[in-house]
């Protein structure tokens, strides 16, 4: 039994990554049912989803018929964020047009109408500066921009490429990176 396999949560229940990454990822995406359905069988069925999704891994420079299945699942799991509007992936040399747009488009950003005007966010520097200026603009709405760390996974060459981010709140993110935590993975803020 692997390091990870076996955790145990606050009640001292145990707890496998599967359980953990369906509490990550049904607090991200506000238990969505199409979403779920999907990381439950990227969960249960990791190679399967490895070679249906191909393209996602082989782009990292990660080769999906001989990455692990710890990878492949939270690597997956986070690409089905993305596929359904919970987070979005962001190269390291995005412009702020595209970045504004895109971030809108996150669902619950969009859903809420939370974006703010686009004078309000710093356009001379880069995705770090926007972020928290979109975060001050929340203010105390107890919203906040959170990360997930792929770089870990990725082999050296591709690491820094691109960010992946997602909207909670705060309390969720301090959940969240608990969670992350226990599953041997990482859940920041932006």
């Amino acid at each position: 039994m692997g390091l990870f396999s076996k955790l145990k949560n606050k009640n001292s229940k145990p707890m496998d990554n599967d359980s953990v990454y369906k509490e990550i990822f049904s607090m991200i995406s506000d238990n969505d049912e199409k979403a779920m359905a999907e990381i439950t069988e990227c969960l249960e069925k990791p190679r399967l989803y490895a070679r249906d999704n191909y393209d996602v891994f082989d782009t990292k420079g990660l080769v999906p018929t001989t990455v692990s299945d710890f990878k492949v699942k939270w690597l997956g799991c986070i690409q089905i964020m993305i596929k359904y509007g919970y987070a979005r992936e962001f190269g390291a040399k995005i412009d702020f047009d595209d970045f504004y747009k895109q971030f809108g488009e996150l669902k619950i950003v969009s859903e809420r109408g939370i974006i703010p005007p686009e004078d309000e966010i710093y356009l001379d520097y880069e995705i770090n500066s926007w972020i928290s200026c979109i975060e001050h603009f929340w203010g105390k709405s107890g919203m906040c921009v959170g990360e997930f760390d792929i770089n870990s996974i990725l082999p050296d060459d591709y690491k820094g490429r691109s960010r992946t981010v997602f909207v909670c709140t705060v309390e969720q993110l301090e959940k969240l990176s608990r969670l992350a935590a226990d599953a041997g993975r990482k859940i920041d803020r932006a």
